[in-house]
């Protein structure tokens, strides 16, 4: 419920805070809490004039609530993960580092409606990153007077979004109403939503079906793959392509992976269209690269799809460089999260490693929070995980490997001549130029490969007819703040 953490899929933060910036329902940035803003000459200062708005008890939202709010995450008063979606800021690499003090940091309210912000560089994605959660702001007062506010409920929660939260019971249900104090309060529609937490897609679908549930699918929850082929057939299911992939993180601290060979040699023996035309069924994409279609710098894929003889010839380089026999190698431990859909990745996935190298594959199977935590600690050699985009810009992705202490960066790899090309990619302002040198950092991390890309998302959803009005994104998500039901006619 806190946007300062509020990282992974799914969230509901964007329905209960709103930034300065948001995307509206044709897909378009403007201005949310900013009233308008201005552009310094070289484009590396921002400044933002708020409007008159108010957070859910009434009190007035300032600049300094958005100052705050991004101290706390840049001086590691929360454990957060995106704290490196600031280092576009001047100066919070180096805070964040332990090199500069937090007072230093490239943003200030100049006064209480009136924000300020300084960039390392300038910036083609800065608008719409601010339309994230990271980057929302938090009551200030609030915060002081009482830390553990995020645990409420009910009017001492509070927030600024278009809905507040009413109720939120653990693996149960959350509950949240129409916040009347919202600065565009007429535009929601809706008098409240009302989420069930279902562990069984199948009982899902069963109350979808009943008329109990209005909306079922991605980001909020997954459709049983058994139910797909009908509700395909039926002209049920609505799906479209998204900015996110899922891939195998490989633990390049680990043995054997600490070889490049056997990295490659893994990502080569995946048969990657088996896994998306007979296991999904959604019209997910194979991915040979790890930019989409629509921000891809080249047409060709950067490695081929299941090429056994390749796989072996890089296979056996590896063994002879690491100077150990195919017998000698430990026992191979891919490890996933527990869902139904994820077991049934890995249970392909461990088939065809198996099949193509004759080796001892395990999965290893864990709820998310303890999956996530093993491979925040190294404590994995390869991973299953999702990654999705944040803003509409081939650098998100490409920057989640620059350094091996963000902890983003679970593979741990580190290599100095990335880091050269998207440090020069940062500082270049010709579009066609910075294109380039984002096209050579990804060709260097496939060639590298402590990612292992697998197929690219697509967001598949059922709805009710009546249910309008719902913004479905390429950034794997879902807006239901301009939603509305449409009366029946009987």
């Amino acid at each position: 419920m806190d946007p300062r953490i509020a990282i992974e899929i799914p969230s509901v933060s964007k329905l209960l805070f709103e930034g300065l910036m948001r995307i509206n329902n044709e897909g378009k940035m403007e201005p949310a809490i900013a009233e308008t803003y201005e552009i310094s000459d070289d484009k590396k200062i921002y400044t933002f004039h708020l409007k008159k708005t108010f957070w859910s008890n009434g009190n007035p939202l300032t600049a300094h609530d958005f100052v705050h709010a991004w101290k706390t995450i840049i001086n590691h008063e929360v454990q957060t993960r995106a704290g490196y979606n600031f280092y576009i800021i001047k100066n919070v690499k180096e805070i964040l580092q332990g090199t500069l003090s937090i007072e230093e940091v490239g943003f200030s309210a100049l006064d209480d409606f009136t924000l300020m912000i300084k960039l390392e560089n300038p910036n083609p994605y800065f608008l719409e990153l601010l339309a994230n959660p990271c980057f929302f702001p938090i009551s200030r007062k609030i915060d002081k007077e009482n830390p553990k506010w995020v645990y409420k409920e009910g009017n001492n929660f509070i927030c600024n979004g278009p809905f507040s939260l009413e109720k939120h019971r653990i693996d149960n249900e959350i509950v949240l109403r129409k916040n009347s104090h919202y600065w565009n309060e007429k535009e929601v529609r809706l008098p409240g939503i009302k989420i069930s937490i279902l562990k069984d897609p199948t009982t899902t679908l069963a109350l979808f079906e009943k008329n109990e549930i209005d909306w079922m699918g991605r980001p909020l929850s997954s459709i049983s793959l058994e139910a797909i082929p009908t509700l395909k057939k039926k002209g049920e299911l609505h799906t479209i392509p998204c900015l996110g992939l899922h891939w195998i993180v490989v633990n390049t601290e680990s043995f054997p992976f600490k070889n490049k060979k056997m990295r490659k040699a893994f990502a080569y023996a995946i048969n990657r269209k088996e896994i998306t035309d007979y296991l999904l069924q959604e019209g997910e994409i194979p991915a040979l690269g790890i930019i989409p279609k629509s921000l891809s710098f080249q047409d060709t894929p950067y490695f081929p799809d299941s090429n056994p003889d390749l796989t072996l010839q890089l296979f056996n380089e590896a063994l002879k460089e690491l100077e150990i026999t195919k017998e000698q190698l430990p026992e191979i431990v891919l490890s996933i999260h527990a869902s139904t859909m994820q077991q049934k990745l890995g249970e392909v996935l461990q088939a065809q490693l198996t099949r193509i190298f004759g080796l001892r594959v395990k999965l290893e199977q864990q709820e998310w929070k303890v999956h996530l935590d093993k491979m925040q600690r190294e404590d994995f050699q390869l991973g299953t995980i999702g990654w999705v985009w944040w803003y509409r810009d081939p650098f998100y992705t490409l920057q989640a490997f620059r350094n091996r202490c963000d902890g983003i960066n679970l593979s741990r790899w580190e290599n100095s001549a990335y880091q050269d090309l998207l440090n020069q990619a940062e500082k270049e302002i010709d579009f066609d130029k910075r294109n380039d040198l984002l096209h050579k950092a990804e060709t260097l991390l496939m060639d590298e490969m402590p990612v292992i890309p697998i197929y690219f998302f697509t967001l598949s959803y059922i709805k009710k007819d009546y249910l309008k009005n719902v913004y479905v994104s390429e950034l794997y998500d879902v807006d239901f703040s301009r939603a509305y039901f449409e009366q029946s006619n009987n």
